[in-house]
């Protein structure tokens, strides 16, 4: 509101209306307001914790929401504002300044004893909120809990029922040596070799035949008479010989890359272009060239008219 008309301007009938609708418009917003005193809302995050409504008696910006990034009390910052003693220490110069009757202060602030309430209703609804969550957590806990004492007994029961007693028999070899699945015999550390089951639903096994004689564990080789001779037999792997004994190239040769490449060009060009369909390949001699008309001749068009007829006739 201007006062630069001097003293006299609040007692205008222009300011008194452009303050009436001031008072009004922030009247019904403080009544709004006032709405949460008996009941706190509370939301859960960050709600609209950018808001903000402007203070006409303290003449700033001032928050809506609090929010601790977890919960968010909504118009907690409005209510602080309006209880707090900035607020009501700036109404008594505004009402001064802009003429206004005394009777309408309390409409534009909120008394202390009814911030402490609201603090104190505000407290309750924050405690049911935390109850809440920690019963959740508490519940959510002992349910994955339950369900990890029930797999447990599940596999019990299935350990329990389908537990067998294996017996490994001990195999002594024609070269005396113990042989055991476990690779131990009464205490003591013996060849486990290898092994193989009964059958393939067979939990029992047996020492594989190989491990139990010496002759066994001989395998036979097969001598190949090849010329190249192989690893086994001491002959140069085939990576390590020298190029030149190797003449096939790897790879397609460079005359066929160039063809594949004009290939794959001549399928991006137009099939309808003007010329596609010319064969290339064929010979012309040197008199292809049309006669009429001498279109390559030099000189005016009645000449090389003349020079046709002649070559008519």
């Amino acid at each position: 509101i201007n006062h630069c008309s001097g003293k006299k301007h609040k007692y205008s009938n222009r300011h008194k209306k452009r303050l009436e609708n001031i008072l009004k418009q922030f009247g019904q917003h403080i009544t709004a307001i006032r709405t949460y005193l008996s009941k706190p809302i509370v939301e859960d995050g960050d709600y609209e914790t950018n808001l903000a409504f402007w203070c006409h008696i303290c003449r700033k910006n001032v928050i809506k929401n609090t929010s601790n990034d977890q919960l968010t009390v909504i118009h907690g910052g409005s209510l602080e504002h309006l209880a707090s003693s900035e607020h009501y220490q700036n109404i008594h110069p505004f009402w001064i300044r802009n003429g206004i009757d005394n009777n309408r202060k309390k409409e534009f602030y909120i008394l202390k004893d009814d911030f402490l309430k609201y603090k104190i209703a505000l407290d309750q609804v924050l405690t049911q909120i935390f109850d809440k969550r920690e019963e959740a957590t508490m519940k959510l806990a002992a349910d994955i809990k339950q369900q990890e004492q029930d797999r447990s007994n599940i596999n019990k029961l299935y350990r329990d029922t389908n537990a067998e007693v294996i017996i490994y028999n001990t195999i002594t070899s024609s070269l005396g040596v113990l042989q055991n699945p476990t690779g131990w015999h009464e205490g003591t550390r013996v060849w486990g070799g290898g092994v193989i089951k009964y059958s393939l639903k067979s939990d029992q096994w047996f020492p594989w035949p190989i491990d139990l004689d010496e002759e066994s564990c001989k395998v036979a080789m097969e001598n190949e008479d090849t010329d190249e001779g192989n690893i086994l037999s001491g002959a140069t792997p085939p990576w390590l010989l020298p190029d030149e004994d190797k003449q096939q190239g790897i790879g397609p040769s460079e005359e066929a890359f160039q063809q594949h490449v004009a290939k794959e060009e001549a399928k991006r060009r137009n099939p309808k272009r003007i010329g596609a369909n010319y064969d290339r390949t064929t010979t012309v001699n040197e008199n292809w060239l049309p006669l009429f008309g001498q279109v390559w001749n030099s000189g005016p068009r009645s000449h090389t008219r003349r020079d046709f007829k002649q070559r008519k006739n």
